[in-house]
């Protein structure tokens, strides 16, 4: 008991000291990066029907632990009207070289390990979750439209007993008079059409201008997770050719029911701005 009276003050005083610089520590530790992102080639933009796209490619590089990237978010913000726009991983490319179009050659995310003292390579694919989903509810009432058309002219090809052209089986050959555009002509005045395409022209919201882009790479505890911005600028030409893809996916169904080729939506690519340095900082 006499020890106590006599070192107690002192055991609390250290205890008090020590738990200081325990706080102090885990809290210097807690904002530490855990990983390093480094973006490479240019941001690629696209527009079809999984709604508005993103592909991003680069290098992420843990500093002192393995970190476990358990998923990647995209968000952004036009300059123009402010507002904000949150995209998720949807797909890998294989090579950061061949475009958005090229959709079939995807692979499905996945969660990936980064060890200390390597770098992990990723070119990711985005699209815009509420974006998606509007733009699918519009091609799908619109290809509802068109079945009316499709089955009128599967009928005549049936009454005339066509063999299958190149390109659309059961399906006779094209030609001047047998085209059927009379049929196409009159669907793509009706009220549906005509609507579709208004609607495909709001979802694409890529217009001339600059823009924000924070990736933030998620870890599986939430302790690596960080984050990173960029700015890029989208050309005049580039937003035109994008809000292109809406005629383009409008003719996809009547396409194939002609036999015809099919035309890939546009892709374009912005290089990341150099006049505004991207900054990291911890999520």
């Amino acid at each position: 008991m006499a020890f106590l009276r006599e070192q107690g003050p002192w055991i609390i005083s250290i205890l008090a000291v020590a738990q200081f610089w325990l706080w102090f520590l885990l809290r210097k530790s807690a904002g530490r990066k855990h990983i390093e992102l480094y973006e490479s080639g240019s941001v690629e933009i696209g527009f079809d029907a999984n709604g508005p796209l993103l592909a991003l490619a680069g290098v992420l590089r843990p500093l002192e632990k393995e970190v476990f990237v358990q998923s990647m978010e995209v968000t952004l913000i036009s300059d123009r009207d402010k507002a904000k726009r949150e995209f998720r991983w949807i797909a890998f490319k294989p090579n950061f070289l061949l475009p958005l179009a090229g959709a079939k050659a995807w692979e499905m995310p996945h969660p990936f390990l980064v060890s200390p003292g390597d770098t992990r390579k990723y070119n990711a694919v985005f699209h815009d979750v509420d974006g998606s989903r509007q733009v699918k509810g519009i091609l799908q009432s619109y290809y509802h439209q068109w079945r009316e058309t499709e089955r009128r002219i599967l009928e005549w090809r049936q009454r005339r007993g066509g063999s299958a052209p190149s390109g659309g089986a059961g399906f006779p050959p094209p030609d001047s008079k047998s085209d059927h555009e009379d049929l196409i002509g009159e669907f793509k005045k009706q009220d549906a059409c005509v609507t579709a395409y208004t609607d495909l022209n709001q979802k694409c919201y890529w217009e001339q201008g600059s823009y924000g882009l924070t990736v933030k790479v998620v870890t599986e505890d939430g302790a690596g997770d960080f984050s990173k911005t960029f700015r890029f600028t989208l050309g005049k030409l580039d937003a035109k050719l994008l809000k292109g893809n809406c005629v383009t996916m409008l003719d996809e169904p009547i396409a194939a029911t002609m036999g015809r080729p099919q035309t890939a939506c546009q892709v374009v690519q912005a290089e990341y701005d150099s006049g505004t340095p991207a900054r990291g900082q911890q999520a």
